[in-house]
């Protein structure tokens, strides 16, 4: 289910939360798992803070150099749809191009199906290199923000440059 396919009610509950520890309580109460990374982003003057991805909805920066400055690259697959995916972005982008009314598309290149899986080698060959979604992601405009609720706007996750 799509944030855009809860009703308002619905919507409310799951933007109420105003920390990790909510949210991730939350997640359990419905039989989510989740887990937040610890490493030097989580604190901003003392308070809890998380990486805000920089997206270039029109695709125009290079995908090799966002891979290779992208904190999640290689190292955090998701599994959507059928198929292992080399992140968040590639994964879910279709939340937010729908909700926001951007032409963000993945290309074949962007998963590896799981029928297509033949040994490890394969997850390993598809997670350590570039991929077409990664022209999307303006990684050397990452910011780290204090955690709060969301403004429910586009701007949150554009590149501003």
């Amino acid at each position: 289910m799509h944030f855009e396919d809860l009703t308002p009610q619905q919507k409310e509950k799951a933007i109420a939360c105003k920390t990790p520890d909510e949210l991730a309580a939350l997640a359990r109460k419905k039989g989510v798992r989740t887990a937040f990374t610890k490493d030097i982003t989580n604190t901003v003057d003392g308070k809890e803070a998380f990486l805000r991805l920089a997206l270039d909805p029109k695709g125009e920066c290079d995908r090799a150099q966002s891979f290779t400055s992208c904190p999640f690259g290689g190292c955090y697959l998701q599994l959507a749809r059928g198929a292992i995916w080399p992140c968040q972005v590639a994964a879910h982008h279709g939340s937010f191009a729908r909700r926001f009314g951007y032409d963000m598309h993945d290309a074949p290149a962007d998963s590896l199906p799981l029928e297509s899986i033949g040994s490890t080698d394969d997850i390993e060959t598809f997670r350590r290199m570039p991929h077409p979604m990664c022209r999307h992601c303006d990684n050397d405009a990452l910011t780290v923000v204090p955690w709060g609720r969301s403004k429910l706007s586009a701007d949150e996750w554009l590149s501003s440059r």
